[in-house]
């Protein structure tokens, strides 16, 4: 007897960039490959910040045999099948999206057993190489950066003095940014205990993405020319804005208050 499950989702865009930017007079779709149905919601708002006013573009979800546009503009949700007259132009809130893609996706499908092909094994053969030599590069980053270098200038700061301000600035932006929900996107975790994580997205197999720790350490509130920043012992500086971080002159977006609200999200320490 088959047991529901969620299909395995494609989405493409239309009147987007490759960044994610709008482009109204390009209707070619790009295809951003297998996505959690998590991850709508902070695609639907990730456009309409990126867009400002006026956002307006096509997310085309296919899963199975199942076919579904959504329709994002600047206020609503816009839910059709273009194969159903009945079926067009459902409005849901964005908090909402989740759930109802999920079930209009689920299918009934039999178990079937793992089985290890000689194609299997040379992947994860090959998988497991690119992990250890992704480590050793890892480490000699870790060890050039852990002293003071040329790569990393130290900043003009001024330390908070007063620590109910230092206290109540972590708390107010501890969470978690990312550059985007892609493989290749980055993520920093600002933890309120003043230690941070910084990490590399890699989307898995699993309709999840795993992260990659590229460094972690502590932070602090600083001033910098007057301006509210986050200093680590690497002299690495983060801006806060509102409801996010510049680092590095890119933008990183609160996408969640802790690791609970991320279930699709493995993270590693």
């Amino acid at each position: 007897m088959g047991s529901p499950v969620i299909a395995k989702i494609e989405l493409w865009t239309e009147g987007l960039n490759e960044n994610w930017g709008l482009d109204i007079n390009n209707r070619r779709r790009i295809d951003r490959g297998r996505l959690n149905p998590a991850e709508l919601r902070l695609i639907a708002k990730r456009v309409r910040k990126r867009n400002r006013t006026g956002a307006e573009c096509l997310l085309i979800l296919t899963g199975g045999d199942r076919y579904l546009e959504v329709h994002v503009n600047e206020n609503d949700l816009l839910l059709s099948n273009p194969q159903d007259p009945n079926y067009q132009n459902v409005t849901i809130p964005d908090k909402d999206l989740k759930d109802y893609v999920e079930q209009y996706f689920t299918v009934s499908i039999e178990a079937t057993p793992f089985e290890w092909t000689p194609s299997l094994v040379m992947q994860c053969i090959t998988l497991l190489l690119v992990l250890l030599g992704l480590g050793v590069v890892l480490v000699f980053v870790s060890r050039h950066f852990s002293k003071e270098t040329g790569f990393v200038q130290k900043p003009a700061i001024i330390e908070l003095n007063d620590p109910i301000a230092s206290a109540s600035a972590i708390e107010d932006y501890s969470g978690i940014y990312a550059t985007g929900m892609w493989d290749g996107a980055m993520l920093i975790e600002l933890n309120i205990d003043s230690t941070f994580s910084y990490y590399d997205i890699k989307r898995s197999g699993q309709q999840r993405y795993i992260l990659e720790l590229v460094h972690s350490g502590t932070y602090k509130p600083v001033s910098e020319m007057g301006r509210m920043a986050f200093l680590t012992e690497l002299n690495f500086i983060f801006y806060p804005d509102e409801e996010a971080i510049i680092f590095q002159d890119r933008e990183y977006e609160l996408i969640a208050q802790s690791r609970q609200d991320l279930p699709f999200i493995a993270f590693t320490d």
